[in-house]
């Protein structure tokens, strides 16, 4: 980027502002940049009305569950009292992740109500880390979609052009978020049912395959961040490929996983993908 007869390099931020504004995204990051997490391991994302606050539990060696949550949120609400920010409680909500369906969690609780999902960017997380509602809303909105492409076909459409329809308002919308939840094989299998059920009723003469989707989806951001040297990702990335990659065959190191969902997650699939 060019600037003041300066050239300077692209750097991440985790903030946004929604279009339409009357403050503007320059206003908005002046005035959010002094909002900073309080531990290392917590992870703020601002956007201007629905900022998002990540905090993992560990264990500690006796055994004892401990959380900064309380001590993170109480950050958030200080810094919004002393910059006349106002955050709606009774919008604010907490989701706890866990495989193990724990809803007892033993580490401090903070006075916002439960939710089990949670739309974030328009991915449907849910709290036992599956994707079963996102897919699931996810096809009933491409099946209403799909009454265009019928009275397409009734109308003696071309089928190069129903076909390209098709990729556009179907395929697309699978596309977006796939890297995502495709760490639910469910959910990618039923993606893949729902696929067949296009190709064996004509709205489509192309056969897809989710998984063949997943994979090209992997392939095309995981090749982004190797070439992105400062992505949160790469380093992760490259010091696994580059450690154990050999002249004819792709061996890699995963990280340590004790369930299969993690063990499908997105780095996991992209290590395993002759990426070059």
């Amino acid at each position: 980027m060019h600037w003041n007869n300066k050239f300077y390099s692209f750097q991440p931020i985790n903030l946004g502002c929604s279009q339409g504004t009357v403050g503007g995204p320059n206003i908005f990051s002046i005035m959010t940049d002094d909002l900073r997490a309080k531990h290392d391991i917590a992870k703020i994302i601002k956007y201007s009305d629905d900022s998002t606050i990540i905090v993992p539990c560990y264990k500690n060696p006796d055994n004892q569950q401990q959380s900064h949550l309380q001590s993170e949120f109480n950050n958030i609400l200080n810094w919004s009292e002393i910059n006349f920010f106002k955050i709606n409680m009774a919008k604010s909500k907490q989701m706890r992740f866990s495989l193990n369906y724990l809803n007892d969690c033993q580490c401090n609780d903070v006075s916002l109500a439960n939710t089990n999902s949670m739309n974030i960017l328009g991915i449907k997380f849910q709290a036992n880390c599956n994707f079963t509602n996102h897919v699931h809303e996810l096809i009933g909105r491409l099946k209403s979609s799909l009454y265009v492409l019928k009275d397409l076909r009734l109308q003696n459409v071309p089928t190069k052009h129903v076909n390209r329809m098709f990729d556009s308002i179907i395929l697309s919308r699978i596309r977006y978020g796939i890297s995502v939840y495709g760490s639910d094989d469910g959910a990618i299998t039923r993606v893949d049912k729902f696929l067949d059920s296009c190709f064996r009723y004509h709205f489509t003469t192309c056969q897809y395959s989710a998984r063949n989707l997943l994979a090209e989806e992997d392939t095309r951001i995981g090749k982004s961040i190797m070439k992105n040297t400062i992505h949160p990702l790469h380093a992760v990335l490259d010091q696994n490929r580059k450690k154990y990659q050999t002249r004819h065959n792709y061996k890699f190191s995963r990280p340590m996983t004790n369930t299969i969902k993690f063990q499908r997650s997105f780095c996991n699939r992209v290590l395993c993908l002759p990426i070059t």
